[in-house]
């Protein structure tokens, strides 16, 4: 009886936690006498069960924290960067998933049990796959943070002593298979749709998904994080390599006779036009799925669909959430393709300084940045006195006066009677304009958009990086080209891409990755973490932000009122800065200071690859758990290798 307690258990968890719960309600059931024959002899309450184990399955949101653990926000400084990160079970990137692993497996186990008359073996098949790859996601989750992680997959009965339970964990390599596995297991089945054509269902697990996670999987497999040691009995780099080419072609494929695509990419426009498209593929007409071609997977905005919490509640804007780096800035390219390179010199030496306690040197910056930069810099980023018309309180304004651009002044600087967006308490000079949409007033409110996950330049992105380091150079510079291309870079010298080979082909592709997925679900903290380059290539280096002061008398007027200088309304004017020459009239009033994001040199230690198992949270209930090599708990010295 014990089990059968168990598997009522967690049937009412799923049912009863659910919101939309009225249907349910208006079959005049008992919910109180429920049994397991109830549940699996009628679809609405399997449907919901389903639909509740997706809602709590790990699905990304936004995670404005791991931006902080890259080069992509200059606002915050975890612990991470330093060395000292260690993986508490609160921390977004760790993952201990084993509740809602409860309720997949029960699912898993009972749905092929469902009589024909209760449920159509399509919907039977669609559900099973639907589950399948949860199952999937949930255990990449886990070995992307530790490695290889315990595989329960069956409902275990529930013991006098639950810690006889306990399960070991498996090889990294095992748990890769078995990931796989889950995901071809999904794909084979007939009634598992290959994608959604209908609002009401967009957003859930398709095949199409299910193609583009099991690449992305081995690619992640294949990279240098994964390879770094080949543990034995293990696949080679080079086989591993093959694979992922192998299974984001087939993906590639798949998406391409489906109708997935760039979104409105394959021709040469203009640079107010790519600019245009780029932003229109996160807001506005279009955007959403399932008409945007380039969405694969998506968290769903709206409340009632699948999986569908608000993406983030806050008083202001993203940009206002994410500072970029002046690193980041530096990987836009030029607007004919090439490098930018005029910081260079600038960042080198700043490297240099020092700082003196907790006060960090500020530096003068007199380089235009903003200046000649390629479409999706103006798409992605908002800078001092770019044309940014963000509205609150149904207007955009400084003071009284109504202007599109947006200015950044000092910290705690009230220049006008009622500023508007015209402080830089969180983003330090340079903020996030991507995915900001510029029709909606931000009250208290929610961005009311899709959130990407997976899209179609990711599909291409990996393609080209399997494809560098398979041989086929030529094809993965193709790639490239169809992503600038629809970015408006015009088609010379390659797009501004040149002839790159080896190493400095990779670095292009991770390089055109950081610019083209910027602040897009982590996108830049697992590719440095694959290719090590925290270790390989940050650490001793400052990642450095912006601020930027009101100087000169030129913007003061003396207000006998209140007796004091305040700030005249100069800007309404204001020259475009955009134009070269004109920023001699923008330094005359403004002046640009350059911080470090912390106070000492990225410092990430070998370990930071593959994080601990939180010991008081996790191994204590289950202390046959092998604590990860590099890590030590009160058993002593880790143990597990997360390399085999």
């Amino acid at each position: 009886m014990k089990k059968i307690r168990y598997y009522i258990g967690i049937i009412l968890a799923a049912v009863f936690s659910l919101t939309a719960c009225e249907q349910i309600m208006d079959e005049k059931k008992d919910l109180s006498s429920l049994t397991p024959d109830d549940v699996w002899s009628d679809q609405g309450l399997i449907l919901r069960y389903l639909d509740n184990t997706m809602a709590n399955g790990n699905i990304p949101v936004f995670d404005i924290w791991a931006n902080t653990l890259d080069d992509e926000d200059a606002g915050y400084t975890p612990n991470f960067l330093n060395n000292s990160f260690s993986g508490t079970p609160d921390s977004p990137i760790s993952w201990w998933g084993y509740a809602n692993m409860r309720n997949i497996n029960n699912f898993l186990e009972n749905i092929d049990k469902v009589p024909d008359e209760v449920m159509s073996q399509t919907d039977r098949e669609s559900y099973k796959g639907q589950m399948l790859v949860l199952r999937a996601w949930n255990y990449w989750l886990g070995v992307r943070a530790y490695g290889g992680v315990p595989l329960v997959l069956e409902v275990q009965e529930v013991p006098d002593d639950p810690k006889t339970l306990g399960v070991p964990r498996s090889k990294t390599s095992e748990c890769i298979a078995q990931i796989v596995a889950d995901l071809d297991a999904a794909i084979a089945l007939n009634g598992f749709p290959l994608k959604w054509t209908d609002d009401a269902n967009a957003g859930r697990f398709s095949k199409c998904i299910a193609y583009t996670l099991k690449a992305k999987v081995l690619l992640n497999y294949a990279s240098p994080r994964f390879t770094h040691e080949i543990g034995a009995g293990t696949k080679s780099a080079e086989q591993r390599w093959t694979e992922a080419y192998n299974a984001w072609s087939q993906a590639k494929n798949i998406l391409d006779g489906q109708g997935y695509g760039l979104f409105r990419g394959g021709y040469d426009k203009s640079f107010d036009d790519a600019v245009q498209d780029y932003y229109d593929m996160f807001i506005g007409s279009g955007s959403e799925m399932p008409s945007n071609p380039e969405i694969i997977w998506a968290k769903r905005y709206d409340v009632t669909a699948l999986a569908s919490p608000t993406i983030w509640t806050d008083a202001g804007t993203m940009f206002e959430r994410s500072s970029p780096t002046l690193q980041l800035l530096n990987l836009f390219l030029n607007a004919d393709g090439t490098p930018y390179t005029k910081m260079d010199a600038f960042m080198s030496n700043l490297a240099s300084k020092t700082v003196q306690g907790m006060k960090i040197e500020l530096d003068e910056c007199k380089i235009p940045y903003w200046q000649g930069r390629e479409p999706r810099f103006y798409a992605t980023i908002v800078y001092n006195g770019c044309d940014f018309p963000i509205k609150r309180r149904n207007a955009y304004k400084v003071g009284d006066v109504e202007d599109p651009h947006h200015w950044f002044f000092e910290f705690a600087v009230n220049p006008y009677t009622d500023p508007m967006w015209t402080k830089a308490v969180n983003v330090f000079g340079i903020g996030q304009r991507k995915l900001c949409d510029l029709a909606q007033n931000y009250e208290n409110d929610n961005r009311g958009t899709d959130r990407p996950i997976i899209r179609y330049a990711e599909v291409l992105l990996s393609l080209a990086e399997c494809a560098a380091k398979t041989g086929k150079e030529a094809e993965a510079i193709g790639y490239l080209k169809q992503l600038r291309q629809r970015a408006g870079i015009p088609s010379a010298n390659n797009y501004g891409l040149g002839s790159p080979t080896g190493d400095a082909l990779i670095l292009a592709i991770l390089n055109e990755r950081a610019v083209e997925l910027a602040y897009e679900s982590g996108n830049r903290f697992q590719d440095l973490l694959r290719w090590r380059l925290y270790t390989d290539a940050l650490n001793g280096y400052t990642l450095k932000g912006q601020i930027l002061y009101t100087i000169g008398q030129e913007m003061k007027v003396f207000d006998p009122i209140n007796g004091k200088d305040d700030y005249a309304p100069v800007l309404f004017n204001f020259p475009d800065i955009n134009v070269p020459g004109n920023e001699a009239e923008y330094y005359k009033y403004f002046t640009d200071r350059v911080f470090g994001k912390s106070i000492t040199p990225i410092n990430v230690g070998e370990r930071q690859y593959f994080w601990c198992i939180p010991y008081d949270a996790h191994i204590v209930k289950n202390p046959i758990i092998e604590q990860t090599k590099g890590w030590d708990d009160p058993r002593g010295a880790g143990t597990f290798d997360p390399y085999l």
